[in-house]
């Protein structure tokens, strides 16, 4: 099974000759995809989707075989496992997330059959953007999840622990930051309700995904740490699912757009 990279970095420049194109990304680095931007690793065969934007690239040194190429703006294309000129570097360690390999790409004058260009010229950027609601309303849900799975795991826990003579569920702190919580899940579990209706009608907006993104991912992590909070120094060992889940939810605010981002749209909606 083919693997398949989205990469949305702008540090490679394209060229095309009348029957290849070729991709560097020497300036200035090498080419590091993030985790949201890279499935998981399933053989040594690996195609490469690489979505090139080059309105900047001139900053660098063009290799002097490239000098009489065209440059484009946005393109498509596959690149596969052996290119020559293409390889895959180290598998970097992430925070969370342990399942999906995280490495560093590099890409030196590799030539690419024009016939691998995927869509039209110059609509490589649009092909990103097209999905970008529905991007954020499936994080929005993972986030929501998550931070269901978490009150129950919590709620299990709180029952069946004893402290101090009593058990844990008994406490009035646990009490109140458990209906707390259960608020806050209800209310994104509106939000997300809402979000889905609007896409299947076909009318999520990009600050409607912005807004149920930014709340989710926002209350994942609150809750995440509130319920961990409950199992005291137990919840700090990474053999329990809590300590997993809390791993997990930090990156939820970064990846599909930072909750900074969400907030830049969500304002020049409101006409800011």
């Amino acid at each position: 099974m083919a693997l398949i990279a989205v990469l949305r970095s702008v540090v490679a420049a394209l060229y095309w000759s009348s029957s290849c194109w070729l991709v560097n990304n020497r300036w200035p680095s090498p080419l590091r995809v993030h985790w949201e931007e890279f499935s998981e690793r399933t053989s040594n065969k690996v195609e490469m989707l690489v979505q090139a934007l080059f309105t900047s690239v001139g900053q660098g040194t063009f290799p002097t075989s490239c000098a009489n190429w065209a440059k484009v703006s946005a393109v498509s294309c596959a690149v596969e496992a052996g290119t020559p000129g293409f390889t895959k570097g180290r598998l970097l360690e992430k925070i969370g997330l342990k399942t999906q390999d995280t490495i560093e790409l590099a890409f030196n004058d590799c030539r690419v059959p024009i016939t691998n260009r995927l869509g039209d010229e110059g609509k490589a950027f649009g092909y990103l953007g097209r999905n970008l609601a529905r991007e954020r309303l499936a994080i929005a849900v993972a986030g929501l999840a998550a931070a269901r799975s978490a009150l129950e795991l919590t709620l299990a826990y709180v029952k069946g622990r004893v402290a101090f003579g009593a058990s844990v569920a008994s406490f009035q702190n646990t009490k109140f930051e458990l209906a707390a919580v259960a608020t806050q899940i209800e209310a994104g579990d509106a939000l997300v309700n809402r979000s889905i209706r609007l896409l299947a009608e076909g009318t999520l907006s990009g600050a409607d995904a912005a807004k149920v993104k930014l709340f989710c991912t926002e209350l994942q992590s609150s809750v995440i740490d509130r319920c961990l909070q409950l199992f005291g120094g137990y919840g700090y060992v990474r053999e329990l699912p809590i300590a997993r889940l809390y791993e997990d939810a930090r990156v939820t605010r970064i990846f599909g757009g930072t909750s900074e981002i969400m907030k830049s749209i969500i304002s020049r909606s409101l006409g800011l």
